[in-house]
């Protein structure tokens, strides 16, 4: 990846457009930073996936971060 970047499994999508990012306000990005979680950041997120060749093709995606109120944590419109 060109760009750090958070981890997220797209598998645990609230909504068509809901990912939960974190379930507390800090979470390290894909070079190891912490980056604190606030409402209304702007996010870049991914997750690890393979062609049918089998070669690394992740999943990307961008998003602004917002209050999770169905279930406790954090959440991006992605």
């Amino acid at each position: 990846m060109k760009e750090t970047r958070l981890y997220v499994d797209f598998n645990d999508m609230l909504e068509h457009n809901l990912v939960l990012v974190s379930k507390s306000d800090v979470k390290n990005d894909s070079e190891g930073n912490e980056i604190r979680l606030y409402e209304g950041l702007t996010v870049k997120i991914y997750m690890d996936d393979v062609d049918e060749m089998g070669n690394q093709e992740n999943l990307l995606a961008e998003g602004i971060v917002e209050r999770n109120m169905i279930t406790k944590g954090w959440g991006a419109i992605a």
